[in-house]
């Protein structure tokens, strides 16, 4: 077999290796929907490169095989491969025609077969193959390089050094539950669920009963709280930065350079800390904070070359009902949001009860899907027989445990602790995914309902006051940093300045994302 022969069916094993990764390609390098992780990237360079082998193996032995068979079948199922990323790309931009495109994947596939033995269209079907995979071979320094590039931008920021502080002051614990619903866990809260750390906390804070969050998923939300402005856009443009775009604005600005709570509670002299996960807060704004641990959405590597492999298998008709039978991704991501949780909790409940830092984010995945306790037996459950109501009393163990050792280190009574969420149960988007429990049903007919939870303690507070006025949660940077001044210390002065600065909550949310 001839050297140029040889480089062309390697070329073109590794531009059909890569077009059958559309799908993961796609969520890849889709940031606006996605923050991933490194083990993503180089899973996904590793298994392009991989089936890129296996396929120039396999056509090599063909070719030089002594029988005419395996090279036809090489040439018969050469075309009939490229159905696959034309499969994917359908899917991408067509995700409700699923059952029109099977269909015609498999009508076609009859085509090429049938025509396979005509000639002479069976040479012009192999040339045309070899043709299309050769034209589309520059899509791998595209998909490849940008991959590539990115592993070279994970890096945290470093972090700004304590300040040694001779008198205490005021100290805030900013406590975010992920996709925590004001309906389910307060006003119509089913009877099978007990929630006994949020109700004891109620039982001494101001219980805000009308906060509406900045926007309807994490991404937007996180930015808007912590900036006090209301974000309309972020796009994750590397590992470590995130340019967010304002209601008011039309150029984006990035995030490790615009105002947070976080630089003017350090120019203030105060010692912070984000405990969190899902966004890359040490990568971004690092250098605001005097310590940091987030929890990023990726998995390990075996886990994202698995999820590879199953993206690989859903390309093809009736892939997606194989997959679900063995459920790899499911699984994986369970695990993976377990332990988001389990570090996010250690370090917390050792954060919290630390009282050198003085405003302390803690972001927790709960009561997000996927669902990993089980209420009953008050234990992690990996079995996805979870519910919605099952990862809340989670959230409330998690609440429990975090006080309990802030009042072992007797600190509690003096922090002031807000507990609130950065969106809403977004029932209609999870209801058409895997991670919808059939016990979540009972809440399809519940009427949409925005709010979610602002519970805030203030130091030596102990008896609940309500504040019943419709507001924007994006007033909490300013909050926070008004009760970290200490002038406001009762619950009258913060209903006063709820009311001065309160705005009417008029907000669309549009935002088509699932975090």
């Amino acid at each position: 077999m001839k050297k140029s022969q040889m480089i062309k069916d390697a070329v073109g094993a590794l531009s059909l290796a890569n077009l059958c990764f559309i799908l993961g390609w796609s969520a890849l390098l889709d940031t606006t929907l996605n923050i991933p992780g490194y083990n993503q990237y180089l899973s996904i360079i590793i298994s392009v490169l991989s089936l890129a082998l296996l396929l120039w193996i396999a056509i090599t032995l063909a070719r030089r095989s002594k029988s005419p068979l395996p090279l036809r079948i090489a040439e018969l199922v050469f075309p009939l491969s490229l159905l696959v990323p034309f499969n994917c790309a359908l899917q991408i931009f067509w995700p409700e025609g699923k059952v029109i495109i099977e269909i015609a994947f498999v009508a076609l596939a009859i085509l090429i077969i049938s025509i396979s033995d005509i000639k002479p269209w069976d040479r012009k079907l192999v040339r045309f193959a070899a043709t299309a995979t050769l034209i589309l071979s520059p899509f791998v320094l595209l998909t490849i390089g940008q991959a590539a590039a990115a592993l070279t931008k994970f890096s945290e920021r470093p972090l700004a050094q304590p300040v040694a502080r001779e008198k205490a002051g005021p100290r805030v614990l900013w406590m975010v539950f992920d996709e925590m619903d004001y309906q389910i866990a307060f006003s119509i809260r089913p009877a099978s669920l007990e929630l006994p750390e949020f109700d004891r906390f109620r039982n001494e804070a101001i219980i805000a009963t009308h906060a509406y969050p900045p926007a309807d998923s994490t991404g937007l939300s996180m930015p808007a709280l912590i900036t006090g402005r209301r974000v309309v856009k972020t796009d994750p443009i590397s590992p470590s930065e995130i340019t967010i775009t304002f209601d008011d604005a039309n150029e984006p600005v990035s995030l490790s350079q615009y105002p947070t709570l976080f630089s003017k509670a350090r120019e203030a002299n105060l010692n912070t800390a984000v405990i969190g996960w899902y966004i890359p807060y040490g990568r971004v704004i690092g250098k605001d904070l005097n310590y940091c641990v987030w929890q990023d959405v990726d998995s390990t590597l075996r886990d994202d070359l698995l999820r590879n492999f199953e993206d690989l298998v859903n390309s093809i008709p009736l892939g997606t009902l194989l997959s679900q039978k063995f459920g790899i991704k499911p699984r994986i991501e369970r695990q993976q949001h377990l332990r988001s949780f389990l570090t996010v909790q250690k370090e917390a409940n050792r954060v919290a009860a630390d009282p050198n830092y003085e405003m302390i984010l803690v972001h927790w995945p709960m009561p997000h899907p996927p669902y990993v306790y089980n209420r009953r037996t008050e234990d992690f459950d990996l079995s996805g027989a979870g519910s919605y109501l099952d990862n809340l009393r989670l959230a409330d163990r998690a609440l429990g445990e975090l006080r309990q050792s802030m009042e072992d280190a007797g600190i509690w009574d003096d922090t002031i602790v807000l507990v609130t969420s950065d969106h809403w149960w977004k029932t209609d988007y999870w209801q058409q995914t895997y991670m919808w429990a059939k016990a979540d049903d009972e809440f399809l007919l519940r009427e949409t309902d925005h709010r979610v939870p602002f519970l805030l303690k203030l130091a030596g507070q102990k008896q609940s006051v309500y504040y019943e006025q419709e507001f924007d949660t994006i007033l909490t940077q300013n909050l926070l940093l008004e009760l970290l001044k200490g002038d406001m210390v009762t619950p009258d002065s913060v209903a006063v300045w709820l009311d001065r600065h309160r705005s009417t909550v008029e907000i669309t949310y549009r935002s088509d994302k699932h975090d």
